[in-house]
């Protein structure tokens, strides 16, 4: 695969840190960092995404929405 022109630097934590897909978008260039902070109940942030099993059709969506505003600052 080729590289991504704009790499993110994903934080993910289980369960989703363990999806299969991860491994996609680290090899299409993203930087993927798996971290194993399970005991919070709400993660806060200005570059923060939900993303739960139910979610997982929406990863690619939003990858490319995580893109689109690292373009735009």
């Amino acid at each position: 695969m080729g590289k991504t022109p704009k790499p993110l630097t994903i934080v993910a934590y289980p369960p989703v840190s363990e999806w299969p897909e991860l491994a996609d978008l680290e090899a299409q260039g993203h930087v993927v960092i798996r971290l194993e902070l399970s005991e919070a109940d709400v993660i806060l942030g200005p570059k923060c995404f939900r993303m739960v099993g139910e979610l997982k059709p929406y990863l690619e969506l939003a990858i490319k929405n995580a893109r689109k505003a690292k373009g735009d600052r």
